[in-house]
């Protein structure tokens, strides 16, 4: 089992490395306030003031999606970002699924 997930899981977690590197020298570039803090399975997680909220999503879907594939020509298959988002009140339990709208607004899917 192990060999094979291998070339699928380690081209993930390359593909998830290089994003993170990318998205944090956009954040010092802007010296924008929001903070990555941590990475769980295929998943990196951050902080995000609200008014840096939408710049900040633009910027993790353009790199995971378009510019990966640019950096990478191996990359031939089409790559989507989920977004789960929660208020600092509020627990994991409390996430709920955003989407782009079609004015390109990130919105609660709720």
């Amino acid at each position: 089992n192990q060999v094979l997930n291998l070339a699928i899981q380690g081209s993930a977690f390359h593909c998830l490395l290089w994003s993170i590197i990318q998205v944090q020298k956009w954040i010092d570039k802007y010296k924008m306030k929001t903070v990555l803090t941590g990475q769980i399975h295929d998943c990196f997680l951050a902080d995000s003031p609200p008014n840096e909220l939408q710049d900040f999503l633009n910027v993790c879907k353009e790199i995971m999606t378009d510019k990966i594939r640019k950096a990478w020509s191996w990359l031939i298959v089409p790559l989507e970002t989920e977004v789960d988002i929660f208020d600092e009140e509020k627990t994991w339990n409390g996430k709920a699924p955003w989407i782009q709208n079609k004015k390109g607004i990130w919105v609660s899917k709720a």
